[in-house]
């Protein structure tokens, strides 16, 4: 049996295999979200780096500060440009 790797109040109970396994679907539908959000910011590397640190995390590498940083400044990119 695995444990979960998130046992926090109102959060899903997920293994690490299954966390990165959801981490590399979101990879693949957001690449058509950083191409977009690119033509329009191409000197913003926001999105680009938060999703590099998903892939890293989804091939097995840390679930880290990198990984949770990277996904709340490309959060805060896209939220701005989907707002102007």
């Amino acid at each position: 049996m695995t444990t979960p790797a998130s046992s926090a109040p109102g959060e899903l109970d997920l293994t690490m295999g299954e966390l990165r396994e959801v981490t590399r679907y979101v990879v693949e539908c957001a690449a058509f979200v950083q191409d977009v959000f690119q033509q329009a910011h191409p000197e913003d590397p926001r999105v680009g780096a938060a999703l590099d640190a998903a892939r890293a995390f989804a091939s097995g590498g840390p679930r880290n500060r990198r990984l949770r940083t990277a996904s709340v400044d490309a959060h805060r990119a896209v939220t701005v440009w989907a707002m102007a």
